[in-house]
């Protein structure tokens, strides 16, 4: 969204031979970038990977229908982005968990 921003954590991560892609295969519906990134006061501080919201046609074009159909769709899951707030689906309690643990500690 223009005009937007939040705050996040960089940290340096060395991938070596194929654990970029492994990367990119755990984090599977995201749309892994290329992203700059500031300091809290707005310098310019680099370049990191950010796992973007995507879409299901950028899904099914990278990976195909029949690997959507397999992950999702023999599940009844017939979208992956795309849900309305009020459907029901929430975030893994596992995760919100660690998300507020997170910013305890920071």
């Amino acid at each position: 969204c223009p005009g937007s921003s939040f705050v996040a954590c960089a940290f340096e991560v060395a991938f070596e031979g194929e654990q970029r892609a492994a990367y990119e295969l755990r984090e599977e519906e995201f749309h892994v970038v290329s992203a700059p990134y500031t300091t809290l006061e707005g310098a310019p501080a680099g370049e990191g990977l950010l796992c973007a919201q995507w879409t299901d046609e950028g899904y099914r074009a990278k990976y195909g229908d029949a690997v959507f159909e397999e992950r999702y769709g023999r599940y009844g899951v017939q979208q992956i982005w795309g849900w309305p707030r009020d459907c029901g689906a929430t975030p893994c309690p596992v995760y919100l968990r660690h998300c507020v643990l997170a910013a305890e500690k920071a």
